[in-house]
């Protein structure tokens, strides 16, 4: 087969090398998801505790569902004005890098206090984030898809999102949504704003 459409060669490419071709049923065998209630304690460990264990299970929940929907390989958005006329991919699913970060977690956690990652107390579970996150220090991603480790994945999707930023301005902004144009002028009604970590 001749290419002759660079962008939709490198997209093949990229795709080709990631799984973007196998079915979705095939996929989840290969790639299976992340540990549920490993995550959901990592949640309550790097999410603002404002949110509540309602508002933690939400964020996991949506979290999960953004992983099982990446495609690797697919072309990232990019916003109107932007600098660089470059198009770019979506990197290799990290959904086993991920689980094997939460294991490694947990190996760690029963090694170090003698039991799982998700039976410590918050304060234990940062603790042994804070060693983790500042041995391998990275950039920090505007994407969970960047983040090299799955608790920077997980605030760089709650914190790029509306709820975050409503709760950093404390006003209901609805960020990337509609509202209606005869309230385009008005304030957004407040919100509370975000307390502790």
């Amino acid at each position: 087969m001749l290419w002759t459409d660079r962008r939709a060669f490198l997209g093949f490419l990229s795709g080709a090398l990631s799984f973007v071709g196998l079915p979705g049923a095939l996929r989840a065998r290969l790639l299976p998801d992340l540990d549920a209630t490993r995550l959901r304690s990592l949640a309550e460990a790097v999410l603002p505790s404002r949110l509540g264990a309602e508002g933690v299970a939400r964020v996991v929940e949506a979290f999960e569902a953004w992983l099982a929907a990446y495609r690797p390989g697919a072309e990232r958005s990019h916003g109107y004005g932007s600098d660089s006329m470059d198009i770019r991919y979506l990197p290799p699913d990290p959904t086993a890098r991920w689980r094997a970060q939460l294991e490694e977690l947990d190996a760690s956690a029963r090694q170090r206090f003698g039991g799982d990652f998700a039976a410590l107390s918050l304060d234990q579970r940062r603790s042994l984030l804070r060693e983790r996150l500042a041995a391998a220090p990275g950039s920090t991603p505007t994407s969970p898809a960047d983040a090299d480790h799955v608790a920077v994945a997980l605030m760089a999707f709650w914190f790029g999102g509306a709820e975050a930023e409503d709760l950093a301005y404390g006003g209901a902004i609805a960020k990337e949504t509609c509202r209606p144009l005869d309230t385009v002028g008005e304030r957004p009604a407040p919100v509370a704003r975000a307390e502790g970590p």
